[in-house]
Protein backbone atom coordinates (compact mmCIF):
# COMPACT_ATOMS: atom_id res chain seq x y z
CA UNK A 1 0.00 0.00 0.00
CA UNK A 2 1.75 3.77 -1.15
CA UNK A 3 2.60 6.18 1.73
CA UNK A 4 0.61 9.02 1.75
CA UNK A 5 2.48 12.59 2.50
CA UNK A 6 1.01 15.70 2.93
CA UNK A 7 3.51 19.13 1.61
CA UNK A 8 2.14 22.35 1.70
CA UNK A 9 4.49 24.96 -0.22
CA UNK A 10 2.43 28.59 -0.59
CA UNK A 11 4.80 30.28 -2.12
CA UNK A 12 7.16 30.56 -5.65
CA UNK A 13 9.99 29.21 -3.38
CA UNK A 14 8.69 26.73 -1.46
CA UNK A 15 7.13 25.30 -4.92
CA UNK A 16 11.13 24.95 -6.15
CA UNK A 17 12.37 23.87 -3.12
CA UNK A 18 9.53 21.81 -2.28
CA UNK A 19 10.21 19.89 -6.06
CA UNK A 20 13.13 18.86 -5.21
CA UNK A 21 12.92 17.81 -1.42
CA UNK A 22 9.68 15.58 -3.18
CA UNK A 23 12.04 14.36 -6.17
CA UNK A 24 15.04 13.42 -3.28
CA UNK A 25 12.31 11.05 -1.22
CA UNK A 26 11.28 9.11 -4.10
CA UNK A 27 14.42 8.44 -5.13
CA UNK A 28 15.04 6.94 -1.71
CA UNK A 29 11.50 5.65 -1.61
CA UNK A 30 9.56 5.13 -4.56
CA UNK A 31 6.36 3.84 -2.84
CA UNK A 32 5.95 7.52 -1.48
CA UNK A 33 2.74 9.54 -2.69
CA UNK A 34 2.48 13.11 -2.28
CA UNK A 35 -0.62 15.58 -1.99
CA UNK A 36 -1.16 18.99 -0.63
CA UNK A 37 -0.33 22.79 -1.97
CA UNK A 38 2.23 24.17 -4.36
CA UNK A 39 2.76 25.21 -7.61
CA UNK A 40 3.93 23.62 -11.47
CA UNK A 41 6.83 22.25 -10.19
CA UNK A 42 5.79 19.92 -7.40
CA UNK A 43 3.15 19.12 -9.77
CA UNK A 44 5.64 18.23 -12.04
CA UNK A 45 7.53 16.13 -9.54
CA UNK A 46 4.95 14.39 -8.67
CA UNK A 47 1.91 15.80 -6.34
CA UNK A 48 -1.54 15.58 -6.32
CA UNK A 49 -2.45 19.23 -6.07
CA UNK A 50 -5.41 20.39 -3.80
CA UNK A 51 -5.09 23.88 -4.34
CA UNK A 52 -2.09 26.00 -6.65
CA UNK A 53 0.16 28.61 -5.14
CA UNK A 54 -1.69 31.15 -6.88
CA UNK A 55 -4.34 31.10 -4.44
CA UNK A 56 -1.97 31.60 -1.48
CA UNK A 57 0.84 33.93 -2.83
CA UNK A 58 -0.30 37.47 -1.06
CA UNK A 59 2.15 39.71 0.09
CA UNK A 60 2.04 41.38 3.50
CA UNK A 61 -0.43 42.49 5.96
CA UNK A 62 -2.88 44.42 3.89
CA UNK A 63 -3.12 41.62 1.03
CA UNK A 64 -3.50 39.09 3.03
CA UNK A 65 -6.81 40.60 5.28
CA UNK A 66 -8.19 41.17 1.75
CA UNK A 67 -7.61 37.70 0.71
CA UNK A 68 -8.59 36.45 4.26
CA UNK A 69 -11.75 34.50 3.04
CA UNK A 70 -10.43 32.40 0.64
CA UNK A 71 -7.29 31.74 2.60
CA UNK A 72 -9.68 30.19 5.29
CA UNK A 73 -11.85 27.91 2.95
CA UNK A 74 -8.33 26.50 1.91
CA UNK A 75 -7.14 26.02 5.17
CA UNK A 76 -10.45 24.35 6.06
CA UNK A 77 -10.14 21.90 3.30
CA UNK A 78 -6.47 21.23 3.71
CA UNK A 79 -7.59 20.19 7.13
CA UNK A 80 -10.51 17.99 5.86
CA UNK A 81 -8.04 16.18 3.78
CA UNK A 82 -6.14 15.00 7.20
CA UNK A 83 -8.67 13.40 8.23
CA UNK A 84 -10.36 12.04 4.71
CA UNK A 85 -6.56 11.34 3.79
CA UNK A 86 -4.67 10.29 6.85
CA UNK A 87 -1.56 11.02 5.62
CA UNK A 88 1.47 9.38 7.02
CA UNK A 89 3.51 12.26 7.53
CA UNK A 90 2.89 16.05 6.73
CA UNK A 91 5.98 18.31 5.75
CA UNK A 92 5.22 21.85 5.69
CA UNK A 93 8.20 24.21 3.55
CA UNK A 94 8.49 27.73 4.54
CA UNK A 95 4.86 29.99 4.79
CA UNK A 96 4.50 30.09 8.12
CA UNK A 97 1.14 32.20 8.54
CA UNK A 98 -0.53 29.56 6.95
CA UNK A 99 2.13 26.30 7.79
CA UNK A 100 1.99 26.89 11.75
CA UNK A 101 -1.25 27.08 12.16
CA UNK A 102 -1.56 23.81 10.06
CA UNK A 103 1.28 21.66 11.86
CA UNK A 104 -0.74 22.47 15.23
CA UNK A 105 -4.10 20.58 13.43
CA UNK A 106 -1.83 17.60 12.28
CA UNK A 107 -0.36 17.32 15.53
CA UNK A 108 -3.53 17.42 17.29
CA UNK A 109 -4.08 14.16 15.15
CA UNK A 110 -1.06 12.53 16.16
CA UNK A 111 0.50 12.93 12.49
CA UNK A 112 3.82 13.58 12.75
CA UNK A 113 5.13 17.20 11.31
CA UNK A 114 8.32 17.88 9.21
CA UNK A 115 9.21 21.61 8.26
CA UNK A 116 11.54 22.43 5.90
CA UNK A 117 13.13 25.97 6.07
CA UNK A 118 12.09 27.61 9.12
CA UNK A 119 9.55 30.28 9.79
CA UNK A 120 12.61 33.16 10.22
CA UNK A 121 11.36 34.08 13.69
CA UNK A 122 14.70 34.99 14.89
CA UNK A 123 13.94 37.80 13.04
CA UNK A 124 10.19 38.85 13.77
CA UNK A 125 9.38 37.04 16.93
CA UNK A 126 11.33 34.19 19.04
CA UNK A 127 8.43 34.35 21.61
CA UNK A 128 7.01 31.86 18.76
CA UNK A 129 9.56 29.70 19.15
CA UNK A 130 8.07 27.45 22.11
CA UNK A 131 4.80 27.00 20.00
CA UNK A 132 7.18 25.84 17.30
CA UNK A 133 8.87 23.44 19.48
CA UNK A 134 5.23 21.84 20.56
CA UNK A 135 3.76 21.80 16.62
CA UNK A 136 6.55 20.74 15.34
CA UNK A 137 8.68 17.24 15.52
CA UNK A 138 11.66 17.36 13.15
CA UNK A 139 12.99 21.14 11.48
CA UNK A 140 15.55 21.03 8.04
CA UNK A 141 16.98 24.58 8.17
CA UNK A 142 18.61 26.05 5.64
CA UNK A 143 20.81 28.97 7.33
CA UNK A 144 23.83 28.29 9.50
CA UNK A 145 23.30 30.41 12.77
CA UNK A 146 19.57 28.99 12.65
CA UNK A 147 20.14 25.21 14.09
CA UNK A 148 21.52 26.81 17.37
CA UNK A 149 18.81 29.08 18.17
CA UNK A 150 16.02 25.84 17.75
CA UNK A 151 18.22 23.33 19.18
CA UNK A 152 18.47 25.42 22.27
CA UNK A 153 14.56 25.43 22.33
CA UNK A 154 14.44 21.82 22.43
CA UNK A 155 13.86 21.56 18.87
CA UNK A 156 14.90 18.75 16.76
CA UNK A 157 16.84 21.16 14.06
CA UNK A 158 19.14 20.13 11.82
CA UNK A 159 21.04 22.65 9.52
CA UNK A 160 20.82 20.56 6.25
CA UNK A 161 22.33 23.65 3.93
CA UNK A 162 21.19 25.93 1.56
CA UNK A 163 19.55 24.57 -1.42
CA UNK A 164 19.72 26.93 -3.51
CA UNK A 165 23.39 26.73 -3.62
CA UNK A 166 23.17 23.86 -6.47
CA UNK A 167 20.52 25.90 -7.78
CA UNK A 168 21.89 29.24 -8.16
CA UNK A 169 24.20 28.71 -10.94
CA UNK A 170 24.82 29.61 -14.79
CA UNK A 171 27.35 28.82 -17.48
CA UNK A 172 25.70 30.67 -20.01
CA UNK A 173 28.94 33.10 -22.08
CA UNK A 174 27.71 36.91 -22.14
CA UNK A 175 28.09 36.57 -25.92
CA UNK A 176 25.33 33.95 -25.89
CA UNK A 177 22.98 36.15 -23.25
CA UNK A 178 23.50 39.44 -25.40
CA UNK A 179 22.74 37.53 -28.60
CA UNK A 180 19.52 36.07 -27.19
CA UNK A 181 18.01 39.40 -26.50
CA UNK A 182 19.56 41.35 -29.20
CA UNK A 183 22.29 43.23 -27.09
CA UNK A 184 25.78 44.36 -27.78
CA UNK A 185 27.81 42.42 -25.77
CA UNK A 186 29.99 45.67 -24.86
CA UNK A 187 26.29 46.93 -23.24
CA UNK A 188 26.23 47.69 -19.88
CA UNK A 189 23.85 45.57 -18.59
CA UNK A 190 21.81 46.18 -15.17
CA UNK A 191 19.67 43.26 -13.92
CA UNK A 192 16.58 43.73 -12.43
CA UNK A 193 15.56 41.50 -10.04
CA UNK A 194 11.49 42.69 -8.89
CA UNK A 195 10.06 39.68 -6.86
CA UNK A 196 8.66 36.17 -7.89
CA UNK A 197 4.70 37.70 -6.87
CA UNK A 198 2.84 40.01 -8.80
CA UNK A 199 2.12 42.49 -5.88
CA UNK A 200 6.73 42.81 -5.81
CA UNK A 201 6.65 43.22 -9.62
CA UNK A 202 3.99 46.10 -9.66
CA UNK A 203 5.26 47.65 -5.87
CA UNK A 204 9.03 47.52 -7.66
CA UNK A 205 8.91 48.00 -11.27
CA UNK A 206 7.61 51.36 -11.97
CA UNK A 207 10.89 52.43 -10.07
CA UNK A 208 13.66 50.31 -11.49
CA UNK A 209 12.19 51.41 -14.73
CA UNK A 210 12.53 54.96 -13.77
CA UNK A 211 16.11 54.12 -13.02
CA UNK A 212 16.76 53.14 -16.22
CA UNK A 213 14.99 55.70 -17.95
CA UNK A 214 17.26 58.58 -16.19
CA UNK A 215 20.34 56.60 -16.50
CA UNK A 216 19.74 55.54 -20.25
CA UNK A 217 19.44 59.60 -21.23
CA UNK A 218 23.13 60.08 -20.23
CA UNK A 219 25.12 56.43 -20.80
CA UNK A 220 23.85 54.96 -24.62
CA UNK A 221 25.22 51.64 -23.48
CA UNK A 222 23.02 51.51 -20.16
CA UNK A 223 20.03 48.34 -20.59
CA UNK A 224 18.11 47.08 -17.95
CA UNK A 225 17.15 43.52 -18.05
CA UNK A 226 14.08 42.49 -16.14
CA UNK A 227 14.16 38.61 -14.47
CA UNK A 228 10.39 37.11 -14.92
CA UNK A 229 9.31 34.97 -12.64
CA UNK A 230 6.96 32.38 -13.58
CA UNK A 231 4.66 32.93 -11.54
CA UNK A 232 3.91 36.28 -12.41
CA UNK A 233 1.99 36.88 -16.39
CA UNK A 234 4.12 38.15 -18.79
CA UNK A 235 1.78 41.54 -19.18
CA UNK A 236 2.26 42.69 -15.73
CA UNK A 237 5.53 43.26 -16.99
CA UNK A 238 4.73 44.53 -20.81
CA UNK A 239 3.35 47.77 -18.88
CA UNK A 240 6.57 48.99 -17.26
CA UNK A 241 9.25 48.01 -20.50
CA UNK A 242 7.08 51.60 -21.99
CA UNK A 243 8.42 53.46 -19.72
CA UNK A 244 12.00 53.43 -20.95
CA UNK A 245 13.02 54.93 -23.78
CA UNK A 246 12.65 51.97 -26.81
CA UNK A 247 15.44 49.72 -27.06
CA UNK A 248 16.86 50.07 -23.42
CA UNK A 249 15.07 47.61 -21.23
CA UNK A 250 14.42 43.77 -21.76
CA UNK A 251 12.72 40.88 -20.26
CA UNK A 252 14.44 37.78 -19.87
CA UNK A 253 12.97 34.46 -18.21
CA UNK A 254 16.49 33.05 -18.07
CA UNK A 255 17.06 34.06 -14.20
CA UNK A 256 20.34 32.72 -13.40
CA UNK A 257 22.09 33.88 -17.23
CA UNK A 258 21.09 37.13 -15.96
CA UNK A 259 22.34 36.92 -12.64
CA UNK A 260 25.58 35.69 -14.00
CA UNK A 261 26.08 37.93 -16.60
CA UNK A 262 24.71 41.55 -15.53
CA UNK A 263 27.27 43.80 -14.66
CA UNK A 264 25.38 44.80 -11.62
CA UNK A 265 21.83 44.48 -10.21
CA UNK A 266 18.96 45.76 -8.74
CA UNK A 267 17.12 42.80 -6.40
CA UNK A 268 14.55 42.81 -4.14
CA UNK A 269 14.75 41.79 -0.93
CA UNK A 270 14.49 37.66 -0.30
CA UNK A 271 15.98 34.77 -1.49
CA UNK A 272 16.84 36.54 -4.73
CA UNK A 273 19.75 37.80 -2.50
CA UNK A 274 21.43 34.93 -2.20
CA UNK A 275 20.82 33.96 -5.36
CA UNK A 276 22.85 36.46 -6.62
CA UNK A 277 25.44 35.89 -3.54
CA UNK A 278 26.37 32.93 -5.10
CA UNK A 279 26.71 33.81 -8.63
CA UNK A 280 28.79 36.68 -6.80
CA UNK A 281 27.98 39.83 -9.45
CA UNK A 282 27.74 42.95 -7.48
CA UNK A 283 24.13 44.25 -6.15
CA UNK A 284 21.69 45.94 -3.82
CA UNK A 285 18.46 45.46 -1.79
CA UNK A 286 15.28 47.65 -2.75
CA UNK A 287 11.87 46.47 -1.23
CA UNK A 288 9.03 48.64 -0.75
CA UNK A 289 5.26 47.02 1.05
CA UNK A 290 1.87 48.56 1.81
CA UNK A 291 2.24 51.31 4.50
CA UNK A 292 0.48 49.25 6.92
CA UNK A 293 2.47 46.07 6.30
CA UNK A 294 5.24 48.23 7.00
CA UNK A 295 4.25 49.79 10.28
CA UNK A 296 3.55 46.50 11.75
CA UNK A 297 7.04 45.27 10.48
CA UNK A 298 9.15 47.46 11.40
CA UNK A 299 7.84 47.07 15.25
CA UNK A 300 8.23 42.96 15.06
CA UNK A 301 11.43 42.90 13.10
CA UNK A 302 14.53 43.19 15.30
CA UNK A 303 17.50 43.09 12.83
CA UNK A 304 18.93 46.18 11.87
CA UNK A 305 19.07 45.27 8.27
CA UNK A 306 16.20 42.85 5.87
CA UNK A 307 18.28 41.46 3.35
CA UNK A 308 18.75 37.61 3.93
CA UNK A 309 22.44 37.93 2.39
CA UNK A 310 22.91 40.86 4.88
CA UNK A 311 20.98 38.54 7.97
CA UNK A 312 23.68 35.93 6.97
CA UNK A 313 26.76 37.46 6.80
CA UNK A 314 25.35 39.47 10.57
CA UNK A 315 26.17 42.62 8.73
CA UNK A 316 25.22 45.48 6.13
CA UNK A 317 27.85 43.87 3.17
CA UNK A 318 25.41 44.78 0.71
CA UNK A 319 22.94 48.42 0.56
CA UNK A 320 19.37 48.03 1.31
CA UNK A 321 16.99 50.60 -0.09
CA UNK A 322 13.69 50.43 1.33
CA UNK A 323 10.18 52.32 0.92
CA UNK A 324 10.81 55.77 0.46
CA UNK A 325 14.52 55.51 0.11
CA UNK A 326 14.01 53.35 -2.96
CA UNK A 327 13.98 56.06 -5.52
CA UNK A 328 16.26 55.95 -8.62
CA UNK A 329 18.56 59.01 -7.67
CA UNK A 330 19.54 57.55 -4.38
CA UNK A 331 20.49 53.86 -6.32
CA UNK A 332 22.43 55.64 -9.09
CA UNK A 333 25.60 56.89 -7.55
CA UNK A 334 25.75 53.30 -5.81
CA UNK A 335 25.43 51.65 -8.78
CA UNK A 336 27.75 53.77 -10.81
CA UNK A 337 30.54 53.13 -7.98
CA UNK A 338 29.46 49.23 -8.05
CA UNK A 339 30.07 49.37 -11.84
CA UNK A 340 33.45 50.57 -11.17
CA UNK A 341 36.39 48.30 -10.36
CA UNK A 342 37.10 50.28 -7.08
CA UNK A 343 37.30 49.23 -3.73
CA UNK A 344 33.52 49.10 -3.36
CA UNK A 345 33.46 46.43 -5.87
CA UNK A 346 36.13 44.42 -4.95
CA UNK A 347 34.58 44.04 -1.66
CA UNK A 348 31.44 43.29 -2.02
CA UNK A 349 32.61 40.62 -4.47
CA UNK A 350 34.90 39.49 -1.65
CA UNK A 351 31.84 39.40 1.25
CA UNK A 352 29.72 37.34 -1.30
CA UNK A 353 32.02 34.66 -1.47
CA UNK A 354 31.97 34.46 2.03
CA UNK A 355 28.21 34.28 2.55
CA UNK A 356 27.84 31.26 -0.01
CA UNK A 357 30.75 28.99 1.60
CA UNK A 358 28.77 29.32 4.58
CA UNK A 359 25.33 28.44 3.21
CA UNK A 360 26.83 24.73 3.45
CA UNK A 361 27.63 22.32 0.17
CA UNK A 362 25.76 21.17 -2.01
CA UNK A 363 23.21 18.15 -1.57
CA UNK A 364 20.60 20.28 0.58
CA UNK A 365 17.31 18.46 -0.59
CA UNK A 366 18.97 15.00 -0.13
CA UNK A 367 19.82 15.52 3.35
CA UNK A 368 15.93 17.17 4.25
CA UNK A 369 14.63 14.12 2.46
CA UNK A 370 17.08 11.71 4.53
CA UNK A 371 15.74 13.35 7.87
CA UNK A 372 11.72 13.60 6.31
CA UNK A 373 12.36 9.72 6.43
CA UNK A 374 14.25 9.18 9.15
CA UNK A 375 10.86 11.27 11.20
CA UNK A 376 8.24 9.15 8.56
CA UNK A 377 9.93 5.67 9.40
CA UNK A 378 9.89 6.65 13.75
CA UNK A 379 13.84 7.18 13.94
CA UNK A 380 13.70 10.70 14.54
CA UNK A 381 10.79 11.74 16.16
CA UNK A 382 11.29 13.32 19.79
CA UNK A 383 15.22 13.39 19.70
CA UNK A 384 17.42 16.10 19.97
CA UNK A 385 20.58 14.62 18.21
Amino acid sequence: MPCRILVIAGETSGDLHGSHLVKAMKALRPDLEFFGIGGDRMREAGVELQFHIERLAYLGLAEVLRHMPPFLRVFRAMTELLDRRRPELVILIDYPGFNLRFAARAKRRGIPVFYYIAPQVWAWGRNRIPKLARRVDRLAVILPFEEPIFREAGIDAHFVGHPIVEIAYDETPREVFCQRLGLSPSSTILGLIPGSRVQEVTRLLPEMSRLVRQWAGDDPHLVGVISKAPSVPEHVYRQYLQLAPPGRMFLTDQHYALLRNADVLVVASGTATLEAACIGTPFVIVYRVSPVTYHLAKSLITLPYIGLVNVVAGRRIVPEFLQGDFRADKLRPVLRELLSDGEMRRQMRQNLQEVRRSLGPPGAPRRAAELALELLEGEGKGRVR
